[in-house]
């Protein structure tokens, strides 16, 4: 078996000492203390610094570094800006392609308004110079509709006319919504898992079909 030298705890004692002592005066400082070569001495072990070379500076001690803040996506910023103004919302959210399509929706809706106002005007006339008793009165349905039918014919352009303005506040509180979501998922990542395929479409409506748009949104194996 190898003998075991003595330890001398006096030594031992004295180098923690001096350990201490020089760690205090490196304290701070931005270069490493030059190392004991003498091979009998003991080896302290001081935690590098970081060089400071030109404008560089060293962080504070106590405060950590933060790095840049990444402007975020404000949903409610873009929620404002569609009720303002239909669209905006979208340009904020960089969806300029929904635009048109959303006021194309405005402008089909307002045409589908002013089409049945028109004619309820022009049936409810036409009642009203009918029953007045008035002969000097004459509408212009006297030998194609009856008084029935005036009546039948100015309620149902009405009740249209009214569902054009629940449709035209509804495309205006679907285009908020749309904003809101879209704000919401402008950093969400979708990968290539979702298509959206916008395409024509026939719509039935009460005289034949009218034109449309469907929207189809698929999930990718």
């Amino acid at each position: 078996m190898q003998a075991q030298m003595p330890v001398d705890s006096a030594k031992i004692d004295s180098t923690r000492k001096a350990n201490l002592e020089l760690l205090k005066n490196t304290k701070g400082s931005t270069t490493l203390p030059s190392t004991p070569t003498d091979s009998n001495s003991p080896v302290i072990v001081v935690p590098t610094t970081t060089q400071v070379t030109g404008n560089d500076t060293l962080p504070k001690r106590g405060r950590p570094v933060v790095a840049d803040t990444i402007k975020k996506h404000s949903p409610k910023r873009a929620t404002i800006y569609s009720a303002l103004l239909p669209g905006l919302g979208q340009i904020y959210n960089r969806k300029w392609w929904k635009v048109p399509i959303l006021y194309a929706g405005f402008a089909g809706v307002g045409y589908a308004i002013g089409f049945n106002q028109k004619y309820y005007s022009d049936f409810r006339q036409a009642l009203k110079d009918r029953i007045d008793e008035d002969p000097n009165t004459i509408d212009p349905y006297v030998n194609k509709y009856s008084s029935a039918n005036l009546d039948q014919l100015q309620r149902y352009y009405r009740k249209n006319r009214d569902l054009s303005y629940i449709i035209l506040g509804a495309v205006y509180v679907l285009n908020i919504i749309d904003a809101n979501v879209d704000a919401h998922l402008f950093n969400f990542d979708v990968g290539t898992d979702l298509s959206l395929n916008v395409t024509p479409a026939a719509i039935p409506t009460y005289a034949g079909y009218g034109g449309g748009l469907s929207l189809t949104l698929k999930f990718k194996n």
